[in-house]
């Protein structure tokens, strides 16, 4: 007796290479388009609607529209624990930005993003995991995982460092001008004598730079405080020794983080109710393109499967799930994307990750 077809195998292996085991790539970004192209499988999309804000906002900072940095170089960091979607953002970012007159063409940026992912810290080159390159008048430095470039890559090391402590000099030496000095330098004076006092007393805005440095990097607090804590070590510079207060400050007292010419960009808070509910539905839907394939499967109606999504469906068990959720990020629990992922493909296989394969204690990376 001939073994049927199975027609929607491809997404099924899709779904199974999520984990956890040793090959299940699909929990890191940098291999899910590579995998989803090789089985034919559209990525999930999933809508993050704090990472929406947070594109806007990285957009005003390199356009020149933001008045704190106001055309100035700029470090941006996207934090968050391993999981919460760094890199994929930091994907998508390339994407956002192509095409705009500070960055480059989408084709260009597609590529330089490839060769970000195949030049990894694992790679043997002194600069493996960091990138650079020019568009229009900015000079980018990247970093994928500043994990694994600040532990292994004394060379990338000393750049980053480099590059950031000209960033926060250029800011010391022309510091941001105050919402209320800029307010103050737009509004029309009421007469002559009042636009000379208004001048007068308004510091002037800092002259901008011919060329900006922009810094992408992606890793977390704790490994950027670490990096601080070197760099302040190793070059004795005011500098970083500033920066390390106001991370330690951000970090211990949860206080704004204020420092001039570093942004922090936090994944972690881009996961919450809502988003969880986005995800079930996005992989359980029936009536979604992944699903129609099973439907001409001569085993849909005994495939186990097929049963798992329909239980998932439940309204109770979407409920529980989000209590769940809500009560391990309560207990100190980092609770990722990447662990909801995992929870729902392994649930529709049937197969049973344990708890420390789901779960962390903050600060520390998911095995």
């Amino acid at each position: 007796m001939a073994t049927p077809s199975i027609p929607n195998k491809n997404f099924i292996q899709f779904l199974q290479i999520y984990g956890p085991w040793a090959g299940g790539s699909n929990q890191f970004d940098e291999h899910v388009q590579n995998t989803a192209r090789k089985l034919g499988v559209t990525p999930f999309n999933i809508t993050l609607p704090q990472q929406d804000l947070y594109v806007e906002q990285i957009k005003k900072l390199l356009d020149g529209s933001n008045v704190q940095i106001h055309g100035h170089s700029v470090a941006i960091l996207i934090s968050g624990q391993a999981g919460d979607g760094k890199t994929h953002f930091l994907h998508r970012l390339f994407q956002e930005l192509a095409g705009q007159p500070y960055f480059l063409s989408p084709d260009e940026a597609e590529l330089k993003w490839q060769e970000l992912c195949a030049d990894d810290a694992s790679g043997e080159q002194a600069f493996a995991g960091c990138l650079q390159f020019s568009a229009g008048n900015c000079d980018f430095t990247v970093v994928k995982d500043l994990t694994e470039v600040v532990e292994a890559k004394p060379q990338v090391n000393l750049l980053l460092r480099h590059e950031l402590e000209a960033i926060l000099r250029e800011h010391e030496a022309a510091p941001a001008v105050t919402t209320a000095a800029s307010a103050a330098a737009t509004a029309a004076p009421a007469s002559a004598t009042a636009a000379t006092e208004t001048a007068a007393a308004t510091p002037a805005i800092p002259a901008t730079p011919s060329r900006r440095k922009i810094m992408l990097l992606a890793g977390n607090n704790g490994k950027f405080l670490e990096f601080c804590v070197s760099s302040d070590q190793s070059s004795h510079s005011h500098v970083f020794k500033t920066l390390r207060d106001h991370m330690e400050r951000h970090m211990l007292m949860h206080a704004p983080f204020q420092a001039a010419g570093v942004k922090i960009f936090d994944m972690s808070a881009c996961i919450s109710v809502d988003v969880i509910k986005n995800i079930f539905t996005t992989l359980i839907d029936p009536e979604s393109a992944y699903w129609q394939p099973c439907k001409d499967c001569a085993l849909y109606a005994t495939c186990p499967i097929v049963r798992n999504c329909c239980s998932l469906q439940q309204t109770q068990v979407l409920t529980r799930f989000c209590e769940i959720c809500e009560l391990l990020k309560d207990s100190g629990l980092a609770f990722s994307i990447r662990n909801v992922l995992l929870i729902i493909a392994n649930a529709l296989l049937g197969m049973t990750p344990s708890i420390s394969e789901i779960t962390t204690k903050s600060g520390k990376r998911s095995t």
